[in-house]
């Protein structure tokens, strides 16, 4: 729900820039504010609820967010009982053979859940940014050959199983353990 008003809002900003009518830009201007009460109101919600708990030790991670945190909670309920190879499967972070026959291609990411995989490639590109272990670890990979988009999207598949195992253990990101 929250991705879907955000969404709104978005479009409502991009036609405001285009409207020429007064009477419609008044009507758009008055809906941007009550949408964005909106989105805040579910925000709140997601934290006062019994998720709070994980959402707080999600974000401790440094590069994730409440958009990541909330996305993940909301739209992937196997992050409790699947393994690191089935979540990754599941949100479009693991590679696929393309294959048929004879004709043989690299591998490709095109399956899972779009939404959790925009959003988890967005934290990758953050996290490799700000999080000093997976920065040397985006690097590394950069070094021996890995073009940079695949290598973000291992960064978003070791996060992924960094952050799964944070709820499992009840401890915050340490980045001795990452």
């Amino acid at each position: 729900m929250r991705r879907q008003i955000t969404e709104g809002k978005v479009r409502v900003a991009n036609q405001l820039k285009q409207v020429r009518d007064q009477a419609r830009r008044r009507m758009q201007t008055r809906c941007l504010p009550q949408l964005e009460t909106e989105i805040l109101l579910i925000s709140k919600r997601l934290t006062d609820s019994d998720k709070a708990r994980r959402d707080r030790l999600l974000q401790s991670f440094p590069g994730i967010g409440p958009t990541y945190s909330h996305t993940l909670l909301g739209l992937v309920s196997e992050i409790d009982s699947a393994d690191l190879c089935e979540l990754a499967a599941l949100i479009g972070g693991a590679p696929f053979d393309d294959r048929s026959g004879t004709r043989v291609r690299k591998q490709r990411i095109f399956e899972g859940r779009a939404e959790v995989r925009s959003v988890a490639y967005m934290a990758a590109l953050t996290a490799a940014r700000c999080n000093p272990v997976i920065k040397a670890y985006r690097d590394r990979l950069v070094a021996t050959g890995v073009s940079p988009k695949a290598a973000i999207i291992a960064v978003a598949r070791r996060i992924l199983g960094i952050i799964i195992a944070m709820p499992r253990t009840g401890q915050p990101y340490n980045p001795a353990h990452a």
